[in-house]
């Protein structure tokens, strides 16, 4: 089974990803390369990290406050949708 979720509110509420079912032992082992390769290539998070914030490493002041923003408008549009 192959599918779709976007991490945010609007995924959450409207419900909208699709999922594929593929019956085929050859795409399943090329699957499972790519996302192994996906995986070796991904940030890894360390166990004792407390609060990993998307403010954490080197962004711009514009770009904290807008994400601040951000965070502070996303519970008034949720409702809103």
């Amino acid at each position: 089974m192959v599918g779709s979720f976007n991490y945010d509110m609007r995924s959450v509420y409207l419900d909208t990803e699709l999922m594929l079912v593929i019956d085929s032992p050859s795409f399943h082992d090329l699957l499972e390369r790519e996302m192994a390769a996906a995986a070796a290539d991904s940030l890894v998070i360390p166990p004792d990290a407390d609060n990993f914030s998307m403010l954490s490493g080197e962004a711009s002041v514009g770009k904290k406050i807008a994400l601040i923003l951000m965070g502070l408008l996303s519970p008034v549009i949720r409702r809103l949708l």
